[in-house]
């Protein structure tokens, strides 16, 4: 098997949606709102610290890297954080596509109650609000290249809050690994016999994101996995 990481996304953010009850779908959001990356807000990992610059343009998930356009790192519990003043921009009913989305915020009074009720390491995320501050005041996010025009400094006093988002998922993209006769190989890199593979399950270009790709993949591979598969006594050379 490879690519077993790569995926497809959809949704705001770099592919998220806010997160619902187990075996409940979640809300896909593709209108601009700015109150998901303009001001005093972030979106936090696992331990409370930024991983990603939350007004990146994405494409199905896949973010721009060094020249190469890959899925981001994810992390098990995604949350959005900020406080008082962009809570009221949230609330905004003009032009808001989650009119509800308040109703599932976590609220305290300070940062230390916030991480205790998130499960957060505190330090971590007393740190993040700090340099977030610090790059606000600059108007220059050191860390992740975040339009300085799009910070705001978080209110020294509470409350603060929560909100937890999770990720989307479009479709897989990994698979068994096929070779140039579209033929599947097992763990030594031998071809099984008998069995073919064609399109996005396991593909070739499935390292970044595909545009039309996976479908020159399912029309080549489709078309060289039939030839060999009508031949199957011999190794063909196509």
């Amino acid at each position: 098997m490879w690519h077993m990481n790569n995926f497809e996304s959809l949704g705001m953010l770099h592919g998220m949606a806010f997160k619902t009850e187990p075996g409940t779908q979640g809300r896909l959001i593709l209108a601009d709102w700015k109150a998901l990356n303009e001001g005093s807000v972030f979106l936090a990992g696992d331990d409370g610290s930024r991983y990603y610059p939350e007004d990146e343009t994405n494409r199905h998930g896949h973010i721009y890297s060094h020249g190469y356009w890959k899925v981001p790192q994810n992390q098990d519990h995604h949350i959005y954080f900020f406080d008082q003043k962009q809570y009221e921009k949230f609330a905004e009913k003009e032009g808001n596509p989650a009119p509800n989305i308040l109703e599932k915020v976590i609220k305290a009074d300070t940062l230390e109650e916030l991480a205790e009720k998130i499960d957060a390491k505190v330090d971590v995320l007393k740190e993040t609000v700090a340099d977030f501050n610090k790059f606000a005041e600059d108007k220059h996010d050191y860390a992740y290249h975040r339009n300085g025009e799009s910070l705001t400094a978080f209110d020294e006093q509470g409350p603060y809050y929560a909100l937890a988002v999770q990720q989307t998922v479009l479709n897989t993209q990994g698979g068994p690994r096929r070779n140039s006769r579209a033929e599947i190989l097992d763990s030594d890199n031998q071809p099984i016999g008998h069995l073919y593979s064609a399109g996005e399950l396991g593909g070739v270009s499935a390292g970044r994101y595909q545009a039309g790709e996976n479908l020159a993949e399912c029309l080549i591979f489709g078309k060289i996995a039939g030839q060999n598969a009508a031949i199957p006594n011999k190794r063909s050379q196509v």
